[in-house]
């Protein structure tokens, strides 16, 4: 298995069972190609700095309870960083909005069944996969 960061795909082709990619004008030829692209949270447009609303390329900073550097402003799903998931999103949206009509919870931990950390999953081993035919589901090897 050999892999190829960065590449500048400008063709692909089967031949005879074997896959040829062409990238940068290098003949490349393999059993299979699995293409991989990034995600990234896009926050351009949404005004957050005269909301004094704190981000980085990394996305908008929130707690646990989903708020960000101004507590009455919420965020969740793709613009937060974390992973880039509907069904995630919308647990996150849930821990949002219970925040919202219940700032009790935001005082007790008793009022979470799963606490999590901001900016990511918190050590939850969350599965996911995409609404494709046939069924895929992530894969990738991890440093």
């Amino acid at each position: 298995m050999r892999f190829r960061f960065g590449a500048d795909v400008g063709l692909v082709r089967e031949h005879g069972g074997t896959v040829i990619i062409i990238d940068r004008g290098q003949e490349i030829e393999g059993d299979a190609l699995l293409v991989a692209l990034g995600r990234r949270p896009v926050v351009e447009g949404l005004d957050l700095e005269p909301a004094g609303v704190k981000y980085s390329e990394r996305g908008i900073e929130v707690d646990e309870h989903r708020r960000s550097s101004q507590k009455h402003i919420y965020a969740c799903g793709d613009v937060i960083g974390s992973f880039q998931f509907t069904h995630y999103a919308a647990w996150q949206a849930s821990i949002a909005v219970r925040t919202m009509l219940f700032p009790a919870c935001a005082f007790f931990s008793d009022c979470d069944q799963m606490r999590i950390e901001p900016q990511g999953g918190g050590g939850l081993n969350w599965r996911n996969g995409a609404g494709t035919q046939p069924f895929c589901g992530p894969v990738g090897v991890s440093a």
